[in-house]
Parts: structure tokens; C-alpha cells; sequence
């Protein structure tokens, strides 16, 4: 939009897409048009059906997949009829070269990133370009393009107005059950996977959207958000309290959090901290799982530490592991129960492709290689 194109969304959140939902907001935009599919592999299928819809009705439309299914499984994306290219990767600029392109009526064949099928059902595959570093080379965020429904979020039984960003990109751990890893691997693991942005740059964007979109409250979505260093954290907390003052909420990993940390969070207004645990086993743990080390002594006081100063704390296992026992989920329920953690959350692990855990499984006969 910043180099003069026309954009619109349309959020499967706020109401389904159907054809003529479709014919409305296209009806405003100029030809060529280029739909673009952010698809987890949750949700591929749905992509496909909705490609399909966008073929029937603008059979000369361009259909882009992109998101982490698309970046895992490009050739399967890319064997459906209605796809014609994904974006692997980071995306911002692949769309910013993808549009110049089409303005210019030039080939979209060489630029970085895309997968594109031709013709003849041949794939060109191109090459990755370099990670967006530094993040402060990046747009405000303009979600005024959005429904304003998407704003309004459930928190502790209240509607507030809310949005989900970054100040962070990126994770260098290795667990087996997660993808950063794979989207590491595709870039050739660099040093600097995990990126920050700039103190300067977090005061103004978050300020922004802060009056811009009336919030009361920002959920950082940053994989691992206290790698932050302690100084730059410090540093951030006394600017964020007196230019922003917007209260928010993190994710963290246990091994990232330190008594100044929370002292730090604790000033900048931050009102829960969402901590993976996985799972209460220290073998699985270590040698399944691949987390970061840490005891279950550390998460205790780690969690009477944010108790202590009156942040939420909420504790996300996982169960269903391969390889675990009845008595290792225990071992989680008993840890959670012992934290006294005030929310814990569990979820089913869930084999996505990419992930090494996923590769696990099928090599021990739980999964067929081809099982969705």
C-alpha cells in the first residue's frame, strides 16, 4: 500500500468468504489482481477451497500461498490446480517486487522467494533472499485496512480493543515439536535469525497504533520475547511507561526469566506472561522435546516469582507426546499443580510437517509419511 498499490483484506474471522463477499471488495480495486492465501497447514484446506472460488470467479487472478504450510510444503501447495505461486519465507518485500512487477507488465519469473508454476506445470524455484535485518526498515503496521470487529478481544471476561504484533522475530531454539527450526534451516541457519527492533523504533510504531486504533491492551506475539538483554529491556521499560503506557501481553521461555526482567515488565504495565512448559518430565524435556534446559525446581520459582509481582502467569503443556507415558503426563499435572500457576492450558501435541518430532513419529511407525 506504501508504494501505491490497492489493498484489501478479508478476514475468515469476521464472517466466511463467499463469492459475492469476494465481488464486493474486489469491485473497488484495479486489474491485475493478486489474491494472497496465509495458510497454516490447520487451515490448507481451506485455502484450496477458497482458491478455487477465487479461480472460478477471476480465472485471470493471480493466487499467491504464503505462510509456514506453503514454506514447508511448496510442491504440494503448488500441485493444486488453483495455486500459482507461493512466497516461502518472510513475505513484506516479495509482495512490494510481485506488484512493481505486474504494473510494469514484466514476467514475475527470478524474484526471490517464489515458487512460481508455469505454464507447463514446471516449477521455477527461486532462491531466498536475506531476512529483513534490521526490522526497523519495516512500515507501520496499518491495520486500518482491517474490520473494526477484529479489534475487540476476550480478556479475563471483559471486551477490550486489541491487536497482535512484534518487537522481536524470530527464535533460536531447537525444539522438535515447533518449526522455527525448519524456518531457520531454509535460510541456512543464520546468527541472526532473531532479530529486534530498535528502542526508538517500538516508542513510535506502538505509540501509533496505540492512538491510531484507540487499544487498550497489546498482545506481543515475539516467540521468545525475554531474550531480550536485561539493559535493553531496562532501557525499554522506563521509555515505554512514559510514552506508551499500553498494557500488554508476552510469551516467554522459563530460561529468560530473571527477577530484573519481571521487575522491568512488571513497570512497563504488562499484565500476563504465557510460559511453555510442554511438559513436567525432564527426560522428555531433554531429549524429545530438545527445549532449552531447565528444572522443574526453576519453574516453581520462577512462577512464584511473576506471582509475586501480581502478573498473570499461565502455564501451556502439551500431551500425547510419542514416547510418553501415562506417568510423564502426570509428572506435567503435578509440576503445574506445584508452580500454582493461576491458568494452565494443555493441548494435544499435533504433528505438523516441518517439524522434527513430526519425522519422530513416522520413523517409528505412528504416522505414514503421508498422513494429514
Amino acid at each position: 500500500k506504501k508504494s501505491g498499490h490497492d489493498v484489501t483484506i478479508i478476514d475468515e474471522e469476521i464472517a466466511p468468504v463467499t463469492e459475492s463477499a469476494l465481488a464486493e471488495q474486489v469491485k473497488s480495486l484495479k486489474k491485475p489482481y493478486i489474491f494472497g492465501l496465509s495458510c497454516l497447514t490447520a487451515g490448507i484446506a481451506r485455502g484450496y477451497e477458497l482458491a478455487g472460488l477465487i479461480k472460478r470467479r477471476y480465472p485471470d487472478g493471480i493466487v499467491i500461498f504464503g505462510n509456514i504450510h506453503p514454506s514447508v510444503m511448496p510442491d504440494e501447495v503448488l500441485g493444486n490446480k488453483d495455486a500459482d505461486i507461493v512466497v516461502r519465507g518472510e513475505g513484506e518485500f516479495v509482495f512490494v517486487d510481485i506488484a512493481a512487477r505486474m504494473d510494469e507488465k514484466k514476467s514475475l519469473s527470478g524474484i526471490k522467494n517464489l515458487w512460481i508454476k508455469n505454464n507447463d506445470n514446471q516449477i521455477e524455484k527461486n532462491e531466498l533472499r536475506p531476512l529483513i535485518d534490521p526490522l526497523d526498515q519495516l512500515e507501520h503496521a496499518d491495520f486500518g485496512i482491517y474490520d473494526d470487529r477484529t479489534f475487540y478481544r476476550p480478556y479475563h471476561g471483559k471486551i477490550y480493543r486489541c491487536i497482535d504484533y512484534e518487537l522481536s522475530r524470530g527464535c533460536l531454539y531447537n525444539c522438535t515439536f515447533c518449526l522455527s527450526p525448519f524456518q531457520r534451516s531454509i535460510y541456512g541457519f543464520p546468527k541472526n535469525f532473531r532479530r529486534e527492533k530498535s528502542i526508538d523504533k517500538i516508542i513510535d510504531e506502538i505509540s501509533y497504533l496505540k492512538n491510531r486504533h484507540k487499544l487498550d491492551i497489546i498482545r506481543y506475539q515475539d516467540e521468545t520475547f525475554l531474550s531480550i538483554g536485561e539493559d535493553k529491556l531496562k532501557d525499554l521499560s522506563a521509555a515505554y511507561k512514559k510514552h506508551v503506557n499500553l498494557p500488554f501481553i508476552i510469551e516467554a521461555a522459563i530460561n529468560t526469566i530473571t527477577e530484573k526482567k519481571v521487575e522491568y515488565l512488571k513497570k512497563m504495565g504488562c499484565l500476563s506472561i504465557s510460559i511453555g512448559l510442554e511438559s513436567g518430565n525432564q527426560h522428555i524435556r531433554d531429549n524429545v522435546l530438545k527445549k532449552p534446559f531447565f528444572t522443574n525446581a526453576e519453574v516453581i520459582s520462577k512462577i512464584k516469582l511473576i506471582n509475586k509481582n501480581r502478573i498473570r502467569a499461565t502455564l501451556f503443556n502439551i500431551i500425547g507426546f510419542p514416547l510418553e507415558t501415562k506417568e510423564m503426563i502426570f509428572d506435567s499435572i503435578n509440576l503445574s499443580h506445584a508452580a500454582k500457576a493461576p491458568y494452565c492450558l494443555v493441548s494435544f501435541f499435533q504433528p505438523w510437517e516441518g517439524t522434527r518430532l513430526r519425522d519422530l513419529c513416522v520413523q517409528n511407525g505412528m504416522l505414514d509419511s503421508d498422513s494429514k
